[in-house]
């Protein structure tokens, strides 16, 4: 349902732009996993100020039938990026997703990358059965997603 998100997601971002109580000059995108995926695609698509990519989805199996992965929708003409990422990370594991970021850089994308040592994927789920909460990653994870799009404004 690639097509179909990623059409959502920008008239999403068209209504919120063409609302007066909302600053169209500082619209910005978070998300978590696959949501990350998806920030890569609008700030691709220059359609936020700025994104940050949570654990985000960087690659996968070809039966996730994703179309462009992340790196792909990012160049020289995409607004920044920010990509916080566990290095203990089993769900998206950090050899493979630093190859899409070497991709993303090598595309020009301006791409800023923080890598939590000991952060496994989701950590921020607290009562999670999957995967550990990590207090002290999902605080330092919020402070630097605001401190980005502070960063970004207009």
């Amino acid at each position: 349902y690639t097509d179909d998100i990623e059409d959502d997601l920008l008239e999403i971002i068209e209504l919120m732009k063409a609302d007066p109580k909302v600053d169209k000059n500082n619209i910005f995108s978070a998300g978590y996993s696959a949501g990350g995926f998806y920030v890569c695609f609008l700030a691709g698509e220059a359609a936020v100020n700025a994104g940050v990519s949570q654990y985000g989805v960087w690659g996968g199996p070809r039966s996730w039938n994703m179309q462009g992965y992340p790196a792909e929708y990012l160049s020289e003409s995409s607004t920044p990026i920010l990509a916080l990422h566990g290095e203990e990370d089993v769900t998206q594991k950090l050899h493979r997703v630093e190859q899409a970021w070497d991709t993303a850089k090598d595309n020009g994308a301006p791409l800023e990358i923080h890598v939590y040592p000991d952060a496994d994927h989701a950590w921020d789920r607290k009562g999670s059965t999957h995967w550990p909460y990590n207090e002290e990653v999902d605080k330092d994870s919020h402070k630097r997603t605001i401190e980005f799009f502070k960063k970004h404004m207009k």
